[in-house]
């Protein structure tokens, strides 16, 4: 069983891997800033992760024949593979996110509507993330619309409850099967798992590609220290033939100036090795 799982595991890492590749390989490669692409690859991660979850949704669906819920989890599945295709095309990755934020959360209150108004937990955590991934990956003043389009829905909920007016006859309404009460927990769990796995590989994908940048700052920042010290050392090999043919000419003067240009390149050196800071400018020559 262990071995199974482990195997499991491995092939679902490797069918991660090919379709992040295919999707968004190529406009990661292209974009230099590591914010843009850790945006990219949450955008990515929830479409996928998003996609994946509806399958079993869907099957859940066709099982109780709750052909409404066949229809709307239908119609998100759609909208997101949409999303995935935009971003693949590199048009813009805030598309895709706004695809993606606003068809959850818009499916996901049409799905508690016909589902007797529920507004219980499991509705709760899909609004929750999808107001948390609308306010990583594009603003804050969509994630304010968004917001207010669920205040409005909980307000129209509670007002409908507390007047006890009926949904039947208002909006075509159709209360999912009793029997299916018993899959809300698990569904939850698995909502609750992908909110932590999006977000935490969001933030670890950060990590990782700052850690990406620094080291590439790093060696960029080595390369040009260590073409500043050689123009220096090349410039004092230079200066001290030059002072030994001037020493053997008799020429004082020229030979106490080499010498201390000498020594001003010997510490200018000195200061690029202790403040870890390459100078720019050019090295002078007498």
């Amino acid at each position: 069983m262990l071995l199974f799982f482990t195997r499991a595991g491995q092939v679902a890492s490797k069918v991660y891997d090919a379709t992040e590749r295919a999707v968004i390989g190529r406009i990661l490669h292209r974009t230099p800033d590591t914010r843009i692409q850790g945006r990219i690859k949450l955008v990515f991660d929830f479409l996928f992760f998003q996609i994946l979850f509806t399958v079993p949704e869907l099957c859940s669906a066709f099982y109780f024949r709750s052909y409404t819920d066949v229809a709307l989890v239908t119609l998100l599945l759609f909208v997101l593979l949409v999303g995935m295709r935009i971003l693949q095309t590199g048009m813009s990755g805030l598309s895709s996110a706004y695809v993606a934020a606003y068809s959850t959360m818009g499916l996901a209150i049409l799905s508690s509507y016909f589902n007797g108004q529920d507004i219980s937990v499991m509705y709760s955590v899909m609004w929750v993330m999808s107001i948390l991934f609308c306010f990583i990956t594009t603003s804050l003043g969509n994630t304010l619309v968004l917001t207010s389009l669920l205040c409005g829905y909980l307000c129209v909920v509670s007002y409908m409850r507390a007047s006890g007016i009926s949904p039947t006859g208002l909006f075509f309404h159709d209360v999912y099967p009793a029997c299916s009460e018993w899959l809300d927990p698990i569904f939850m769990v698995l909502y609750i798992l992908l909110m932590i796995r999006i977000l935490g590989r969001h933030y670890a994908n950060i990590l990782l590609l700052e850690q990406q940048r620094a080291l590439h700052q790093q060696q960029q920042h080595s390369s040009l220290v260590n073409q500043q010290l050689t123009k220096h050392f090349l410039l004092v090999k230079g200066l001290s033939r030059s002072g030994q043919s001037e020493y053997m000419a008799g020429n004082h003067e020229l030979l106490d100036a080499r010498f201390s240009e000498i020594a001003r390149q010997c510490e200018t050196a000195i200061d690029i090795l202790s403040q870890g800071s390459p100078l720019l400018q050019e090295p002078d020559t007498v």
